[in-house]
Order: structure tokens, then sequence, then C-alpha cells
């Protein structure tokens, strides 16, 4: 668990460079741990390493596919499939993460920009609608949100909800 703080950390300093080691040594310490393998599979994600984290993601849910942060670990493998085009399979997950966790606004955000990249445009607004109300001005500190490092990336990420003038 040392290794997997010290790699966040340095997630939080964007300096992947040593917090991939780092979750990799957590990881191979111990193997079992979820939180190490979907970490993992979120920095893969983040540094454009997406179908590699995609692999990791999903080996942190079978591993622990109903512990407390397994909402996360839904969110975080729903935006990679969405950055892998994988949209159904995005929109999948974040209805699942929604399900398990609809107090907290990211989980409807996610949900809003899977749908509105299959053009549910309604169920999208609606599902912007549900951040706002479980955290007024949510919307407001999500406007210059980049996931990822690469300026591609984020507008492909953000191309949905684009697509629909009502969003903005």
């Amino acid at each position: 668990m040392a290794h997997l703080a010290v790699a966040t950390a340095f997630v939080w300093a964007e300096r992947f460079d040593i917090a991939i080691p780092e979750t990799e040594r957590a990881i191979e310490l111990n193997p079992s741990n979820a939180l190490a393998r979907a970490g993992l599979g979120n920095r893969l994600d983040l540094i454009g390493r997406t179908e590699e984290g995609i692999v990791h993601l999903e080996a942190g849910l079978r591993l622990d596919p109903r512990g407390s942060t397994t909402w996360g670990f839904m969110g975080f493998l729903s935006r990679a499939y969405l950055s892998a085009r994988r949209y159904e399979n995005a929109l999948d997950l974040a209805q699942k993460s929604v399900g398990l966790r609809p107090d907290v606004p990211m989980t409807h955000y996610r949900h809003a920009i899977c749908l509105a990249h299959l053009d549910r445009a309604e169920e999208a607004c609606a599902a912007l609608r549900q951040c706002e109300r479980l955290s007024p001005g949510f919307l407001a500190s999500r406007k210059g949100w980049q996931p990822y490092a690469d300026p591609d990336r984020n507008d492909h990420f953000f191309a949905g909800l684009r697509r629909h003038s009502q969003f903005g």
C-alpha cells in the first residue's frame, strides 16, 4: 500500500514516469490488490495507453466487484472505454456506477458524457440536471476539466456534449 500511496502522490504531481512503476511495484508485491490494479489501469489510460489500462481496470473490478470503491473503478473504466470508442461499454459502466453511487455528481456527469456520445441528448441533459441538483455549481466547476494531458483526447472525451447545442 505504501507504493500505491507514493504512486498516487506522483499522479497528482503529473509525474507518471514515477507513478506507473510505483503502481506496478505495488501489484508485484500483491497481485490481488484491486485498488492497485484499477489505479494502474487509470494511470495507463491517462497517458494514452488505454487498451493496457482497460485490461488492468477490468482486473481490478474482477478482484473486488462489490467493494466500497467499485463505483470509482467503473467510472475510470467507463472513461477508458469512451476513449477507446467503445461507447456502449462506456455507457453500461457509467450506468452501473450511477446505480452504486447515485449521490455522487461525478457518476451522473460521466453518464451524461456517455449518453451524449450516443446522441441520447435528452437523457444526457437529465443526467446533467441531476449533477446540479446534487451539487449546485458542479457543472461550472467542470468547465475547464481536462482529464487527459493530450488535447485531442480531451476533445474526443467532450465531443458528444459539444455536438448538442443545449450543453453549450
